[in-house]
């Protein structure tokens, strides 16, 4: 298990983008000193999206996801404080995962990753071996947005 800063995140398909760059900020914000110690904290990959999913490759556009910037391992003891009330610390356990890499030029968009968890979901389906939980989808994010080709992984979670 480790810590993590987080914030939730609106999957609305109107405003997809920018609930995403505003989650985002919100946890810019938090590394670069909005914490109660002040204290700048060195961006780390990847970047976490949590998704509620309708089924396997459609978002729920009614949940609330959530946005999560791994902490680097001098603050997993005692992360400081947010002082923002929407950005919060996470302790996310360990997890199995299937997962499909992928990767664009530009951004990503809620029909790109849909596209994506529909691609995973049929492989792993095919799987017998892996009973994976579709009921949350997850996205890793390792390259900077707007800068060449992005590489992305979708996620999810094998049950026990």
């Amino acid at each position: 298990s480790a810590n993590w800063v987080g914030t939730d995140m609106k999957n609305l398909d109107d405003d997809w983008r920018d609930d995403f760059t505003a989650a985002f900020r919100r946890l810019f914000e938090y590394i670069s000193g909005a914490n109660e110690e002040e204290e700048k904290i060195k961006m780390t990959v990847p970047v976490l999206h949590r998704y509620e999913m309708e089924d396997e490759d459609d978002i729920d556009e009614d949940k609330v996801g959530k946005l999560y910037f791994y902490l680097p391992e001098e603050h997993q003891t005692s992360p400081p404080k947010p002082t923002n009330k929407k950005v919060f610390i996470e302790k996310l356990e360990e997890m199995t995962v299937v997962s499909r890499t992928f990767g664009e030029a530009g951004a990503m968009d809620k029909d790109d990753y849909e596209d994506q968890f529909e691609k995973l979901y049929e492989v792993a389906a095919e799987n017998a071996d892996e009973d994976v939980d579709e009921d949350v989808g997850w996205v890793a994010s390792y390259t900077r947005p707007k800068i060449g080709r992005q590489r992305q992984e979708v996620m999810f979670v094998v049950k026990k």
